[in-house]
């Protein structure tokens, strides 16, 4: 009797169903076919430390590396009765059929439960894309030997045991050598503290950016055809050519004024195919940006769109491609899609289809293909809000596939002055093509004037500088922590490292991304902040107590690097724990080497925006409050505020105003803030120190000028010593307008009359 062995069971009534059942019972169901029976995740785990060597219960240095000389599994608490259950069934037969999730995870449930009753039997696999009844008899007429996943067995025990190995031993190392005594556990996992430095690193990017001024020049030409606006905007890479100076900036414009050129005018029609269809982490960060769904939230409805309703197919994909068999579910599939209103008109005719979308060969180097909607028809009555807006959204990109490209005419316009480039590009739909299935997204009118041709005189009639301000990267969200988690090259320096990691190459799997960011979330290293997500204090003191090696998003990708080259039979279990085992030994010495963290201590890990050294928090001993100074000092003395223990922003330098000339030299004056508010002093101080009063974000007029004009308007006040008499008019009421005399001390004394 056949054994079908599933991963949980609402999987095994699936199969079942299709396998045709004859009766339920305990713990399995007996179909026309076999007996089904399941698992409920993974029944056994990993033994504790305390289970090799009672002695490894409490934590000591001394006992650190913890290698176990073999790696022990135990069930999981109250797993015996399906475990026992399980047991029997294997001992009764000599054929398995594994029917768990297509993917290590899944292999490994179903092969350590063989390898735990040294099941000596034959092994199949019914590898499974999703669950509705159509794609589980087609999986069913496809069954594989079972030695054509076996590796994807032997990657999923490296990925356990190097896990274990590092975590054990990495987050008692830091506990123990860099937690100073205190009882706080510090964590340290391989995917997850890299996760986390990810984001320590970029909140202080934003924590540490001075904004910059810079300046482009917009110019408007005239031709015989109309108007135009060009802009020159020197590039930022590779090398920094903006103009930062406002002076050459104008000394540009001025000597482009009123000049002519010949406009280089080049049209071309072009055409853009759809966007990739969905891995988990593609639909978690769209459903993070239009929904602000943190990213568990959308692996669990994703879960449900696959198993509950059978409507999607499985979840956790890494590969946007389809193989070229789907070709022929794709007719059954646009029925469906037809029938919803939200979908109305929007169905193509005739599919087209894309060697960028239906792909085999890219399919096989992957454990599954994209997340597209499976040819059951979605029954929207039995979906929650969410899992509708979910659903919807993976048809909308499985419709875009199949739609025809985005076909629109892209007109260049550039002109040169006296060795200064402006150009222009416009975007004319011709057909929205896919984009018809996403809203606003094509642009419907040219801004340039029809018939502009090649050759055409220009003439500069008008050329401003233009002031922008450089802005920091954006925070993360989940959902682009997710997407930065996935495609990791991008952050690596390494040219040789970075040529061997693929640009989807990356950190942590589909399946594991959402739960490491929880896990960090719980234990306080990160917070959500509305969509952002942020790094506590507690974070980034633990990212900068640890090795860097520890945090290396690198180190981390080469491991998965080395996952994925045992799941594909290139490289052996034993190979790459060994080499494990041996880093763990050069991290553990560099671990007890490390300063200790201090209690209560701020970060003090930012970097002197003018020379890079580190800023240190320090205390105006007359004034009590806090400051920050550079730690270079006395060769570089910047010093930024103080905000809430990390440095705020610098205050930019005050500028010099050419219109408002200093009254005792003539230099320009300067808009300056002193604890009493603005005031306007002198650009030549100490030379010239001439102040004048703010009126409304222009100089005012000094007390002593003020003093001489009253003095000339109506001479001293009559009722009080010291006041003079100033000629005023009437803001408001039935004598508005009118002018009286009043006193220069009011409201102190409030002498009136009509002039």
């Amino acid at each position: 009797m056949t054994v079908f062995l599933c991963e949980k069971p609402s999987q095994a009534s699936d199969i079942a169903d299709v396998l045709g059942i004859e009766s339920r019972q305990d713990g399995y169901i007996k179909t026309r076919q076999g007996l089904v029976t399941w698992a409920f995740g993974h029944l056994l785990e990993l033994a504790d430390p305390d289970q090799y060597n009672e002695a490894w219960k409490r934590w000591n240095k001394t006992d650190l590396p913890i290698i176990p000389e073999t790696f022990s599994y135990i069930p999981k608490p109250k797993s015996s009765k399906q475990l026992n259950l399980i047991g029997r069934l294997l001992r009764s037969t000599n054929l398995v059929v594994i029917a768990t999730d297509a993917d290590r995870e899944g292999e490994a449930i179903g092969r350590e439960l063989l390898d735990h009753f040294d099941y000596q039997g034959d092994i199949k696999r019914l590898w499974l894309s999703a669950l509705d009844p159509a794609s589980i008899r087609k999986a069913m007429a496809n069954i594989q030997p079972g030695e054509s996943t076996e590796s994807l067995y032997q990657a999923a025990l490296a990925r356990s045991r190097a896990d274990w190995l590092h975590g054990i031993n990495m987050t008692r190392a830091a506990t123990l050598y860099l937690g100073n005594g205190s009882r706080q556990v510090l964590s340290a996992g391989r995917v997850q503290t890299p996760t986390l430095a990810l984001v320590v690193t970029r909140d202080r990017l934003i924590d540490n950016f001075v904004p910059r001024q810079f300046y482009e020049l917009d110019a408007v030409v005239t031709t015989t055809d109309g108007s135009l606006l060009l802009r020159h905007a020197p590039p930022v890479e590779p090398e920094d050519f903006r103009i930062y100076r406002k002076e050459a900036a104008q000394t540009l414009a001025d000597a482009c004024q009123g000049q002519s050129g010949i406009l280089q005018v080049a049209k071309e029609r072009k055409r853009q195919g759809p966007p990739k269809l969905f891995t988990l982490a593609g639909l978690q960060k769209s459903c993070n940006k239009l929904f602000s769904w943190p990213a568990s939230k959308t692996l669990k409805i994703a879960q449900a769109l696959y198993e509950t309703h059978k409507v999607t197919t499985y979840p956790r994909s890494d590969c946007p491609y389809l193989p070229e068999e789907q070709q022929s579910d794709v007719s059954a599939i646009l029925a469906h899609l037809n029938e919803l209103d939200e979908f109305y008109n929007l169905v193509p005719g005739e599919p087209v289809i894309r060697k960028s979308v239906f792909n085999t060969a890219k399919v096989a180097k992957a454990s599954h293909h994209a997340i597209i909607p499976t040819t059951q028809a979605a029954d929207f009555g039995t979906f929650a809000k969410d899992e509708r807006e979910a659903y919807l959204l993976i048809c909308q990109h499985y419709l875009a596939a199949l739609s025809p490209d985005h076909v629109y005419n892209q007109t260049s316009v550039s002109i040169t002055i006296n060795d200064t480039l402006f150009n222009a590009t416009d975007k004319v739909t011709v057909d929205p093509g896919w984009k018809r299935l996403f809203r606003n997204q094509h642009k419907i009118s040219s801004q340039l004037p029809a018939g502009l041709k090649d050759q055409t005189e220009g003439l500069m009639k008008q050329v401003d500088v233009v002031e922008r301000t450089t802005t920091p990267p954006d925070h993360y969200t989940e959902g682009t922590l997710i997407d930065d988690m996935a495609k990791v090259a991008k952050y690596i320096d390494d040219p040789a490292l970075k040529a061997r990691l693929k640009e989807t190459s990356g950190i942590g799997t589909e399946a594991t991304r959402a739960s490491i960011i929880e896990t960090l979330k719980t234990r306080k290293f990160l917070k959500p902040d509305k969509k952002k997500i942020l790094s506590t204090s507690a974070g980034q003191q633990l990212i900068d107590a640890l090795p860097p090696v520890v945090s290396s998003i690198g180190e981390t990708a080469v491991w998965e690097d080395a996952l994925e080259a045992i799941a594909q039979g290139d490289k052996g279990l034993d190979e790459f724990i060994g080499g494990i085992e041996q880093q763990l030994r050069v991290l553990l010495e560099s671990v007890s080497t490390m300063q200790p963290i201090q209690a209560g201590a701020q970060n003090t890990n930012f970097p002197c925006p003018d020379c890079g050294k580190d800023m240190r928090r320090l205390q105006n001993k007359s004034k009590g409050n806090y400051f920050w100074g550079c730690s270079g000092y006395p060769d570089c003395k910047t010093t930024l505020p103080d905000n809430k223990g990390k440095p705020g922003k610098s205050t930019p330098a005050p500028q010099a105003d050419d219109r408002y000339p200093c009254p005792a030299c003539k230099n320009p004056m300067v808009r300056r803030k002193s604890s009493k508010g603005f005031f306007w002093g002198c650009s030549s101080y100490p030379v010239c120190k001439q102040t004048l009063p703010d009126s409304k974000g222009k100089p005012g007029i000094a007390k002593s000028a003020q003093k001489s004009k009253a003095e000339h308007a109506g001479g001293s006040c009559p009722d009080c010593e010291g006041g003079q008499l100033i000629k005023r008019e009437i803001k408001k009421g039935k004598n508005i307008g009118k002018s009286f005399m009043g006193c220069s001390n009011f409201p102190k004394c409030n002498h009136f009359s009509w002039k």
